[in-house]
């Protein structure tokens, strides 16, 4: 049982380059492996602490993965036609309107005034 934790950390350092640190990503495949080399240990009477330490993955870790992959939350949705409003287009006898994105409305702009103001804006 050994020699496969001793293999699975070779494994491991050859795909990182070196032992991986705190907050890797590992691949599903390497999951796998480790979830099924310390589902076998643990049903054999060690602990994940013991084999943690061995294939240089923290207890909480492989804890984790031997619980699987996190069920989607998966909620039922009702889609409903939406309700459109004719808008007439703003208009001003005093200039152009300037209505951003955000709904902030500007009146009574020339047209330089609205170009130097979309400028600053950004």
């Amino acid at each position: 049982m050994h020699e496969q934790r001793e293999r699975f950390r070779r494994r491991v350092e050859r795909h990182f380059g070196g032992r991986p640190g705190r907050g890797v990503r590992y691949p599903e495949v390497l999951r796998a492996e480790a979830a099924a080399l310390a589902r076998a240990a643990v049903e054999g009477g060690e602990s994940l602490s013991t084999v943690g330490a061995e294939l240089g993955i923290r207890p909480a870790t492989l804890a984790r993965w031997l619980e699987g992959p996190p069920k989607a939350a998966w909620r039922a949705v009702e889609v409903v036609e939406a309700e459109v409003e004719e808008v007439a287009p703003a208009a001003s006898s005093h200039g152009l309107v300037l209505i951003t994105a955000r709904g902030h409305r500007v009146e009574g702009l020339s047209l330089e005034e609205a170009a130097l103001l979309i400028e600053a804006l950004g």
